[in-house]
């Protein structure tokens, strides 16, 4: 909330700066005016529209089906290896395991990450904390349990 105020205060005092710099004569400041109202009102009005809804408009179509699918499965399988290694050293610097004996399986679907199983070959103290704590910081669903190593 407080970029959004901040943003609003930003153009605010552009178009001002610009309206005091703008010659007085020919209808040139009422046409700056105009211009500095209209970035000022869609800098107001910008919340109110979702950024997927302009994605649609300034993205191109793929023209292969099968490229997308090839692409996603990349991104899907580099997304999974990221967040299973953010996963990994969050888990080792919390509790001081050796990264070797935490497992993680991160299941991706449709381009977003929907849950998180770690396992571990150690000893936590909690399953129930590390599952909230893990949770908080990667901000997904996650499962923590001991391996049985």
């Amino acid at each position: 909330m407080s970029a959004y105020i901040y943003s609003a205060v930003c153009v605010s005092l552009f178009v001002a700066l610009i309206c005091a710099a703008a010659p007085r004569s020919q209808g040139i400041e009422k046409f700056v005016a105009f211009i500095g109202a209209l970035a000022l009102s869609l800098t107001v009005l910008s919340p109110l529209v979702k950024a997927e809804e302009l994605g649609g408009l300034f993205s191109r179509e793929e023209s292969g089906a099968g490229e997308n699918t090839e692409r996603s499965s990349e991104s899907d399988a580099a997304l999974a290896q990221y967040y299973a290694r953010c996963a990994a050293e969050s888990m080792s610097a919390m509790y001081g395991l050796s990264k070797d004996k935490i497992s993680v399986e991160v299941t991706v679907s449709a381009g977003e990450v929907s849950k998180i199983d770690v396992k571990v070959d150690g000893y936590l103290l909690s399953d129930k904390e590390a599952e909230e704590r893990l949770g908080e910081i990667l901000g997904i669903e996650t499962e923590v349990s001991d391996s049985g190593g």
